[in-house]
């Protein structure tokens, strides 16, 4: 099972910052007449483009063969496999989703980058799987 990301009006802010940020470094370009400032500023507009359009796009996570895969992290460092095995409980709070693990780590997913359909399934999948979801 995948879980993409929903729309969210935080994407639509980041555009905007990009976009802003695009500006500034066109006119740096302009009046210092540099490559960087041309070159970030393009790429600036590329990040918000992806920002408005892509990010719908983008798989959260997945459920498959008794492992939850983190796809989209903060930091950039790969994909973090979580085995059912591992998982002690499922807290669902107003804003996050707070994986337990036996361990004792806390793992948060953002609740709000979910619909509401796609978090009923995951519920009902980590049910199947004699996790406590509460």
């Amino acid at each position: 099972m995948e879980v993409k990301l929903v729309e969210n009006p935080e994407w639509k802010r980041s555009a905007i910052i990009w976009f802003i940020f695009s500006a500034i470094q066109f006119w740096g370009a302009i009046n210092y007449n540099s490559i960087l400032f041309l070159i970030a500023g393009i790429l600036a507009v590329a990040s918000g483009i992806r920002f408005l359009t892509k990010m719908t796009s983008l798989i959260y996570f997945t459920l498959r063969n008794e492992v939850l895969t983190i796809h989209l992290r903060r930091l950039p460092l790969g994909d973090k496999r979580i085995n059912y095995s591992d998982i002690n409980k499922c807290e669902v709070l107003e804003k996050e989703i707070l994986l337990h693990l036996k361990n004792g780590r806390i793992i948060k997913l953002r609740k709000d980058w979910i619909s509401y359909d796609d978090l009923s399934k995951v519920k009902k999948e980590l049910r199947e799987h004699s996790i406590t979801v509460s």
